[in-house]
């Protein structure tokens, strides 16, 4: 995953060292590039810095966010409020903000905002490097490419194009990554059917779901498996065969019926 760069602008020394511990500690792919506590050093850091995200206090020591966004190009990035004050943030979304956080800040809601932040500037940038292409000509649409995976001490952001497969244990589910990484989340498989991509990943056990891109070829020895690139097998329920090999050749065009 490519970096991004953040300034927190927060006057509250608590909520702001709470922003800097959530980044720090479970985004390593933020970079907090600068602090500001008042509107004056809000503008400098804002225009200094060119962050890709700011995290935005609505209330501060001198002023409010609005006083802040009236000085700099608020296009140029993602604005993230952060408020006591829930009434405030809505009349905030005049800003384009992409999200906001009622403070105090916890964990599972900043990292919410974040994963909506990092989709948006994802979404834009593949826009722009596609921008002559017409999508109205495909019935594909751009899927979203990041899920969040909760487990009982942290949350993590995953690419959904990296994973080669996920796997049932009980109530939690095991993802594994094409880098050898593996998440396990606190959440049962069946509730992350809506958020992968249905071109590409396909339900092949009852314990199983795989990433078609990550797929080599079936193998037939005491029951059928799918044999990843990474070379490791996964079991295909017979009742699931037939339609993921139709499945597969009309994704991939490759046909495993005659797969040793």
């Amino acid at each position: 995953m490519q970096n991004f760069k953040a300034v927190i602008i927060e006057d509250d020394f608590i909520n702001l060292e709470i922003l800097k511990k959530i980044l720090t500690d479970y985004c390593s792919y933020i970079e907090i590039v600068g602090t500001a506590e008042n509107v004056k050093d809000s503008i400098m850091e804002i225009n200094t810095k060119s962050p890709d995200i700011v995290f935005l206090d609505i209330t501060l020591n001198d002023g409010n966010a609005f006083d802040v966004l009236e000085h700099v190009d608020y296009s140029k990035f993602k604005i993230i409020f952060t408020t006591a004050e829930k009434e405030s943030a809505l009349f905030a979304f005049k800003y384009n903000a992409i999200d906001y956080i009622v403070k105090p800040v916890e964990i599972e809601s900043a990292l919410k905002a974040l994963t909506n932040a990092v989709k948006a500037i994802e979404m834009e940038q593949f826009m722009e490097k596609h921008k002559d292409y017409d999508f109205k000509t495909e019935s594909n649409t751009v899927s979203r490419e990041f899920i969040t995976i909760s487990s009982t001490d942290k949350i993590d952001l995953l690419r959904i194009g990296d994973i080669q497969y996920c796997k049932a244990e009980g109530k939690y589910t095991l993802f594994v990554m094409n880098n050898g990484q593996k998440y396990t989340s606190s959440k049962n498989i069946g509730g992350y059917q809506d958020d992968f991509d249905l071109n590409f990943f396909f339900r092949i056990h009852h314990s199983y779901v795989v990433n078609i891109n990550y797929v080599n070829k079936l193998v037939k020895k005491a029951g059928v498996f799918c044999e990843l690139t990474n070379g490791e097998l996964i079991p295909i329920s017979k009742r699931k065969l037939d339609e993921f090999n139709s499945f597969v050749k009309a994704k991939k065009n490759l046909n495993f019926n005659d797969s040793n």
